[in-house]
């Protein structure tokens, strides 16, 4: 949305909408139905069951979990430094 303001200058606010969620409802057609709806733009319709993913990342370790573990090994690591170059400031 841009507003203009009484002295003329105009601001920009980003706004969201929310979208009438039935227009996004693809349970309203049957699956020959919605084929036939999209034939003439030769979309490519499959169902799901069929599908077999390309990668088995089973067992693998996601990379954010190596890298947490290691700026944590890092903090630690600092505040065991800072520990032992300044001493504790006795009052």
């Amino acid at each position: 949305m841009e507003l203009t303001r009484r002295d003329g200058t105009k601001e920009r606010r980003p706004l969201a909408v929310n979208v009438d969620p039935e227009e996004g409802n693809l349970a309203l057609y049957d699956p020959p139905a919605l084929v036939a709806r999209v034939a003439p733009y030769q979309v490519l319709v499959s169902t799901s069951a069929g599908f077999t993913p390309t990668y088995d990342y089973a067992g693998a370790t996601p990379l954010t979990d190596s890298l947490l573990l290691f700026v944590l090994l890092l903090l630690i690591a600092e505040q065991f430094l800072a520990g032992r170059i300044v001493p504790p400031v006795k009052t």
